[in-house]
């Protein structure tokens, strides 16, 4: 039997496998979170964690870490941590404008994420808490489905669309 559950949209799965572009400067951007243009940043570029690259990569943690992970009774929240830096590092596609303590533009490459990630905790916080909230992905599906809902709400009982000259959508009894 398959089920018809997902509301996935073409755009939605491109954005959770492509990633979205984060704001690292909440003041520079107004306190937007997700950016539709990073323009110079500070921006970071994050996958789903619903996303192959980032599931490879937390596989990868898994299998890096087995022989910690079997010999415990628990797995220590450094080990997760570890774990989910390795799937991280493959979730994050890319960055603009990201800048050392002396104000030079660090390159992206999987060493200067890696650094991040385990140097800068505000930096995996906010990527991790991107990563793990789908909602970042659906933006553009949710403000269509916002739309949609005050259009059918506008419409009259009768699914008519509304008369200006009867404001209040009565059905005339003539």
């Amino acid at each position: 039997m398959k089920f018809a559950f997902s509301r996935k949209t073409n755009e939605q799965t491109n954005r959770i496998e492509q990633g979205v572009w984060v704001s690292l400067d909440d003041k520079k951007f107004e306190g937007e979170l997700i950016l539709d243009d990073p323009r110079d940043g500070p921006a970071v570029r994050v996958c789903s964690t619903d996303s192959r690259r980032y599931k490879d990569g937390y596989d990868k943690g898994v299998r890096q870490y087995r022989k910690v992970i079997r010999g415990d009774d628990f797995i220590s929240w450094s080990i997760r941590e570890k774990i989910e830096n390795t799937a991280l590092l493959e979730g994050i596609t890319g960055w603009v404008g990201v800048m050392d303590e002396e104000g030079t533009e660090v390159m992206f490459t999987k060493d200067a994420v890696r650094e991040a990630l385990e140097g800068a905790p505000d930096f995996r916080r906010r990527v991790l808490e991107v990563a793990t909230d789908l909602a970042h992905y659906r933006k553009q599906e949710a403000e269509e489905d916002t739309e949609n809902l005050s259009r059918s709400s506008a419409m009259n009982a009768n699914g008519a669309e509304p008369n200006p000259e009867n404001q209040a959508g009565a059905i005339p009894l003539h």
